[in-house]
């Protein structure tokens, strides 16, 4: 362990860092935009415009990435500009400036991952290894969701945006010790991407993790507030996170083990299997607290495993010089697109049925998810090599 440390600190520390300043935002960021006066609608505006950035950004920095050949140069610059513009929210009470300043700073936060993860599977020989280096995101994402829940109870609410500027700030650290690695040619990169772009099979795996990342709008804007609802305060609710990220955790560990003895693609359909059972297990019981801790659990399928397989798939099909590019159209389709439309839409969902009816229709986008992973060819160990 203390030698894989010493050759992957950088890229470990900073998923550790880089989550971490998602666990301080996204857990209590509804509840900082309720006690401003926000609506329901216009929380869903303000999250859906933090995830939607996803949708430009990783794709067009990973364009300025291939043009330099400095990756981890255009990470650190995206981690000072997210620096710069966090720290607005210091100063902002009112939906259009705080609708304003989360676009400015999620547009340079989602630039970087693009380009650490090509760095980070350029560097590993076994592809299964990428989880005992990612997981380090999940330990920063529970360290933050622990450590922030605990001060804004103390503090009060009000406190977060001093949290999200001052993990803003270990990020653009962090990202002074990472390396660049070699780029490919970029004419070969664009010859490439044309002939990936027109396979069904490139599709119908943007497809499928689009509907999956969209099916957790609902859960990642209102699940803390239909706990807060409920009667729990912020420390309950941190540790129903921490719950999440621990067995996400576990399962990052194992990561590898599983790719091993079985099929990536069969591991991806059981995950979102699981991500449906989670979303009726949430619309059935939502505050009951014996389901929602397995319900909490079955994020090590939702999210850990379902990513674990959608980037190994990814890696697959977008080899050599399109590997940035690759990453980043997976980024930006899935959590960009995907992520900006089941904010919105849980938004509105919220507004209109609440949790019923909001995960009710996260159940049906999984579900579609899975219809369309299966016809999309994804039935052989090997049938997504080029």
């Amino acid at each position: 362990m203390r030698t894989h440390w010493l050759r992957y600190g950088d890229l470990s520390g900073f998923y550790f860092f880089y989550f971490a300043l998602l666990g301080v935002l996204v857990p209590y960021a509804s509840l900082w935009l309720d006690h401003l006066g926000l609506t329901p609608v216009q929380i869903g505006v303000v999250m859906g415009a933090f995830i939607g950035t996803k949708l430009i950004a990783p794709a067009l920095w990973g364009h300025l990435s291939d043009r330099s050949g400095h990756k981890a140069r255009w990470a650190r610059l995206a981690a000072g500009l997210t620096l710069l513009f966090v720290s607005g929210w210091l100063f902002t009470t009112r939906f259009w400036p705080v609708l304003l300043v989360v676009l400015a700073f999620s547009f340079f936060y989602h630039a970087m991952l693009p380009q650490v993860e090509a760095i980070t599977l350029a560097r590993l020989h076994d592809k299964g290894r990428y989880g005992r280096i990612r997981l380090w995101g999940s330990v920063g994402f529970i360290g933050a969701v622990i450590v922030a829940g605990a001060g804004l109870e103390r503090g009060g609410i009000e406190q977060l945006p001093v949290w999200l500027t001052a993990a803003a700030a270990l990020v653009f650290l962090i990202t002074l010790r990472l390396r660049d690695e070699a780029q490919p040619a970029r004419h070969e990169a664009d010859a490439s991407m044309r002939v990936l772009l027109r396979r069904p099979m490139v599709w119908a795996l943007l497809a499928t993790t689009f509907l999956v990342t969209a099916s957790h709008g609902v859960y990642y804007n209102f699940y803390s507030l239909a706990w807060r609802e409920a009667g729990y305060g912020e420390g309950f609710i941190s540790l129903l996170w921490a719950w999440a990220v621990a067995v996400e955790v576990g399962l990052f560990s194992l990561m590898h083990r599983l790719f091993a003895r079985w099929p990536v693609e069969a591991l991806m359909q059981v995950a979102i299997v699981l991500t449906a059972l989670r979303w009726g297990l949430n619309m059935l019981w939502p505050t009951e607290v014996g389901v929602q801790l397995f319900a909490q659990a079955l994020h090590a399928a939702s999210y850990a495993l379902f990513h674990g397989c959608a980037i190994t798939l990814i890696d697959r099909l977008f080899t050599g010089p399109v590997q940035v590019r690759g990453q980043g159209l997976y980024a930006s389709i899935s959590h960009g697109l995907g992520g900006g439309v089941g904010a919105l839409l849980g938004g509105w969902l919220w507004h209109w049925g609440g949790g019923t009816l909001g995960y009710a229709v996260s159940l049906v986008l999984a579900l579609l998810a899975l219809f369309i992973f299966r016809q999309g060819g994804f039935r052989q160990c090997d049938s997504c090599t080029p």
